[in-house]
């Protein structure tokens, strides 16, 4: 995955991420645990000073420091960490792999013969004339605490990642912002369309969609189909563009095979407004057709199922969808979008789709604390009954029902039960599965919402940040193995993630009592 290198090194080749590389490493020279031993002392000199050993606004400049500059001792910038810490970090340091510890378990169980040795943590820091109220005494224990975890880190490393559960059956795929030319209509229906294809792809078994939260980053990107692919790890995007051509709009999508940026299929739709909702339908036949995919019955109807006959309504519908944010922090798109569905069931009441998204918006309100009164939960409750008036049984009822019961009702036994029931017609959604796990956390069912939020993993592995929620449930349950494993995955992708050194801080102290 390119969206962060792996700390991990292999002979004869520069592999790493760049401010926590060995001297061996940057010059290409064959490296072994020496090598982790000195980036894992960049990393606890890091936490030991709030700053790291080696610097360079480019990346000549950051292989020179590593190459030739000795840094000052950790102890020397920060006070407050003990001198004998501070050497050993040094040691982690030194230029020569021979001169570094023997190995990160022999580091581990030098820093724990330190404890022992000066009768805990507290009397090595504080030492026996230093009062127990120091001002230092919080921020060693820290210190002293991450030193910890970082060895235990790094002994983990020596022994790898646990094996993959099994080979990937299903395809992965990304549908992407499709380009328009900046009018009024092409901007709405461009996201109309790809909003309501990966809907429509989303329910099928054989197919794992990346969320959209995760493609909107690529919009107007100038990156290549391999390099969105290696970055999302799908197998397959859905590209597109749309322009107002003469007196209608012109559509283009290709499916791409992300490997070898190979057009799988490719399809250019002249097409007028108030026949876009069927243009959906179109492209994802057309994408499943090509993807030699086999459907269900229930999966074909959901392909070819028909939001509304009302071209006036669709369109308003459309436009509702591209007013609401991409992100949670937009009180006047919530708001928008509402009047726009509000508007659109008007034109047509028997418009399921709008109706639930109508019933989003009003729990977004809610939940993101723009309103949060009865009347608005019972607005986004009327709107589902009515939706299940029209439509009984249908997933995206059942989805949004259980995201009424768990943000809005905090009801979380029907939240699981609704949410259930979506999975059996949405089985790979992301936010769906993870949801179900929180729920079970919240309930003290650890061990139950790892599978979940593990499962979240698989699908959604550019999203590193997600290893956290993952590590923080394993602490709960004494799976420290897992916890620094989930940890490394999230400091490869951002190694000056704050949360990730406070969870191994924390982890390190009960894996090592």
């Amino acid at each position: 995955m390119s969206m962060g290198a792996d700390i991990r090194t292999r002979d004869g080749a520069v592999v790493g991420t760049m401010p926590y590389m060995s001297p061996e490493q940057v010059s290409g020279k064959p490296v072994g645990p020496a090598s982790d031993l000195f980036s894992l002392g960049i990393l606890l000199y890091e936490m030991a000073t709030g700053t790291r050993p080696f610097h360079g606004k480019a990346g000549n400049q950051l292989i020179s420091s590593i190459l030739t500059e000795t840094p000052p001792a950790a102890d020397a910038v920060n006070p407050a960490v003990p001198e004998v810490v501070g050497g050993l970090i040094g040691q982690c340091l030194a230029k020569d792999p021979q001169d570094r510890p023997s190995s990160a378990e022999q580091l581990r169980r030098d820093l724990k013969a330190l404890q022992t040795a000066s009768n805990g943590v507290d009397s090595l820091i504080t030492g026996t004339d230093r009062p127990r109220s120091s001002p230092n005494r919080l921020a060693v224990l820290l210190a002293m605490a991450l030193v910890v975890a970082a060895a235990a880190f790094a002994a983990w490393k020596l022994v790898g990642p646990r094996s993959d559960s099994g080979p990937q059956t299903m395809l992965r795929m990304a549908v992407l912002p499709f380009a328009d030319d900046g009018s009024e209509q092409a901007t709405f229906v461009s996201r109309g369309i790809v909003d309501e294809v990966n809907l429509r792809l989303a329910g099928l078994r054989a197919l794992a969609m990346v969320p959209l939260e995760g493609t909107e980053a690529f919009r107007g990107t100038d990156l290549s189909p391999r390099k969105i692919g290696e970055e999302l790890e799908v197998d397959y995007l859905l590209a597109g563009s749309v322009r107002q051509g003469d007196g209608e709009l012109v559509v283009h999508s290709s499916l791409i095979l992300a490997e070898n940026e190979k057009v799988v299929w490719s399809e250019t739709f002249p097409v007028a407004v108030r026949n876009v909702e069927r243009l959906q339908s179109d492209i994802s036949h057309r994408v499943v057709r090509a993807l030699g995919v086999a459907l269900s019955e229930k999966e074909k109807d959901r392909l070819a199922m028909r939001s509304t006959a009302n071209p006036v309504a669709y369109e308003t519908f459309l436009r509702g969808v591209e007013a609401q944010p991409v992100s949670h922090d937009s009180e006047p798109s919530y708001r928008q979008a509402l009047i726009l569905f509000e508007q659109a069931v008007k034109l047509d009441p028997e418009f399921a789709l709008a109706w639930i998204k109508l019933a989003h918006n009003h729990l977004q309100m809610f939940w993101l604390g723009y309103d949060r009164t009865e009347a608005r939960l019972q607005m986004a409750t009327d709107a589902l009954d009515r939706a299940e008036e029209i439509a009984p049984g249908l997933a995206d009822i059942h989805l949004q029902r259980g995201y009424l019961y768990y943000h809005g009702y905090l009801d979380f036994d029907q939240a699981i039960a609704e949410l259930s029931l979506a999975a059996e017609d949405i089985p790979n959604d992301p936010e769906l599965i993870s949801t179900i796990g929180y729920i079970w956390r919240r309930q003290g069912l650890f061990e139950q919402a790892i599978p979940n939020l593990e499962r979240y993993q698989e699908l959604t592995p550019f999203d590193p940040y997600q290893n956290i929620e993952l590590a923080y449930t394993r602490i709960c349950i004494g799976d420290y193995e897992g916890v620094f494993e989930d940890i490394e995955g999230t400091l490869a992708f951002d190694p000056d993630y704050d949360w990730a050194y406070m969870l191994a801080g924390f982890a390190s102290v009960s894996y090592t009592h």
